[in-house]
């Protein structure tokens, strides 16, 4: 593993407390935690982590396969309203939105299937050339696509709030095992006050 599940489960509960305080559009979460993730990577870490935009797919288990994007002439391809985010860094992939797995499962009508809650790490060399070969629990597939990369990240650099965020994930994030403040209260660039506190959910382990 590049990174430690210590260390991803820290960065996940960091930003996930920015995203729901402030109550961020669905359509932005996977944008968002990727790039704050990179964010933090880079100062905390040292790592040179790029965010990236593209079509996934994710095999959860028997007869269970998760994916992002739209079937297109057969083909699974990301879209402007279909698509996911992750981070590429010194030859792995890492998926910081992997731990809201189940819930999203969920959201598809598949109820009665308990998906576990992980960390998504994975050499890049690891996955595969198409989606339809998935065949075992924690086998992936992704296919990047640059345009919707620039896209997204020119929509986030237009606006205030998202930068002022991510610069509040960074300032607020501590390496583990060093203790994180929590709550954490900063003054908004609008002059509010706001009140952010780290999740608790445990990770059990990587797909």
């Amino acid at each position: 593993m590049l990174i430690k599940l210590t260390d991803y489960q820290r960065i996940y509960h960091t930003i996930q407390a920015l995203l729901l305080q402030d109550r961020v559009a669905a359509t932005d979460v996977s944008m968002l935690f990727s790039v704050y993730a990179a964010q933090i990577l880079k100062h905390h870490y040292g790592l040179q982590a790029q965010p990236v935009a593209g079509a996934m797919a994710i095999h959860l288990g028997p007869g269970k396969i998760f994916s992002y994007g739209q079937l297109q002439a057969g083909q699974l391809q990301a879209t402007n309203e279909h698509q996911q985010w992750w981070v590429e860094v010194d030859g792995w992939l890492i998926d910081f939105t992997a731990p809201l797995l189940p819930l999203l499962y969920k959201r598809t009508g598949n109820k009665g299937t308990q998906v576990p809650f992980k960390m998504l790490q994975k050499p890049l060399a690891d996955c595969l050339e198409n989606w339809q070969s998935l065949r075992q629990a924690g086998e992936i597939w992704k296919a990047e696509d640059d345009d919707l990369t620039v896209i997204g990240l020119q929509r986030l650099a237009s606006n205030p709030g998202h930068i002022a965020r991510g610069q509040a994930a960074v300032k607020w994030y501590v390496k583990p095992p060093k203790t994180q403040s929590s709550p954490m209260t900063i003054t908004l660039s609008n002059g509010q006050r706001a009140t952010y506190s780290l999740g608790s959910q445990s990770l059990s382990g990587a797909w």
